[in-house]
């Protein structure tokens, strides 16, 4: 089993978007990572909530 954790800082571009744009980001961003994992092979289980809405909230 492998766990890869990344932790950043918000720059001053992300600060300056909306919750709603944050959240659409994310979203979009997901997304794209699911489809390399499944073209892989990679099955993904989980993210964990908290820390996505602390993006979007930050």
């Amino acid at each position: 089993m492998y766990l890869h954790i990344e932790l950043w800082k918000a720059q001053s571009k992300w600060l300056a978007l909306s919750q709603q744009e944050r959240a659409e980001y994310l979203s979009k961003a997901g997304q794209s990572i699911q489809g390399i994992l499944n073209e892989v092979g990679v099955e993904f289980i989980s993210v964990l909530n908290d820390l996505v809405q602390r993006c979007i909230n930050s």
